[in-house]
Formats: C-alpha cells, sequence, structure tokens
C-alpha cells in the first residue's frame, strides 16, 4: 500500500500522459500476483506479469507488455514511445552501465543525492550505487561481465516470453 500510495501520488500522472501521448493502455497492478510467494521478494512478481494478462480476457487486445518499477517517471516530452524500439522477438531492456547517453558516475551521484535529500535521510550518499559492474558481481559472487540492466523496465512479447519469464 506504502508504494501503490506513493506511485499514485508522483508518478502516476506522469505515465498516464504518457500513456495518452502514444495512445497506449496502462494496467496497474496493486497486489500481489501469486500469494503463496508472498515471503519471496515482490520484484519477482513482475515476471509473473505475462501469465496472469494471459488468464483475463484482455490479453486478446494485447501483443507487448512494457514493464516498469513504481518509481520511475517518464520524460513526457521528450521519450518516444518505447514500443518502436522494441523488437518482438526480443525482451527489451535499458543498460544500466555501458553506452549510455550521460555519464554514469554524475548520474549517480545525482540519483544518490535525490534519495538522500527527498527519499530517506537514511539513504547513505556514498553507496554500492557506485560500484563498477565487475565489482558488483564479484559482490554476489556472480560470474563477472562488464554490464548489467535495468531489471525495473523491461518489454516482451505477451504470447512469445510468459512462459519464459514465469519459469524464471
Amino acid at each position: 500500500k506504502k508504494y501503490y500510495n506513493f506511485w499514485k501520488k508522483y508518478v502516476s500522472k506522469n505515465w498516464k500522459m504518457y500513456c495518452d501521448k502514444n495512445d497506449l493502455g496502462l494496467i496497474v497492478l496493486d497486489n500481489f500476483i501469486d500469494n503463496s510467494q508472498t515471503k519471496k521478494k515482490a520484484n519477482w512478481h513482475k515476471l509473473l506479469i505475462g501469465k496472469e494478462l494471459l488468464k483475463s480476457n484482455i490479453s486478446k487486445k494485447i501483443k507487448n507488455v512494457c514493464y516498469l518499477d513504481g518509481d520511475i517517471l517518464i520524460n513526457v516530452f521528450g521519450a518516444p514511445n518505447i514500443f518502436k524500439e522494441h523488437l518482438i522477438n526480443k525482451i527489451s531492456v535499458v543498460n544500466q552501465y555501458k553506452d549510455l547517453p550521460y555519464d554514469y558516475f554524475t548520474t549517480q551521484k545525482k540519483i544518490s543525492f535525490f534519495r538522500h535529500n527527498y527519499y530517506s535521510k537514511k539513504y547513505p550518499l556514498d553507496s554500492s550505487i557506485f560500484m563498477k559492474p565487475s565489482q558488483i558481481f564479484k559482490f554476489h559472487g556472480f560470474k563477472q561481465f562488464n554490464n548489467y540492466f535495468c531489471s525495473g523496465l523491461f518489454i516482451f512479447n505477451l504470447r512469445l516470453f510468459s512462459k519464459f519469464l514465469e519459469n524464471i
């Protein structure tokens, strides 16, 4: 409820404007999809969205789904229709580190500053947000790669990838 209220107050108008501008539908999930999984982190539930949508009558009208975390703001005036960049036979994601159109560390400093000043004073100004991908993978004990993606935004074709995402 806390996160939904945050989204409703600060983000929903932004999303609705973007959807109106691009003639897109909007579905808001405000509860767990699988209540037997509530002990797991909520972020894993996003992988069940396709399965849930396929159960509903609305799925006949949906080809592709763009999942967004509730704290993402969209540049309504500058952002193109995100579905125009999506290839139907792929799961589209956004780089979090490599090949960005801006300086990574300058942006991370700004994110850290705003989180600290407007979200929580407990949020440290110097944190793991400044780790390079190799450091992040090493910290978590994973094979190292030179990039990673933001799991708060991904696009997939409902019929092609719902089962794949559910299996993850």
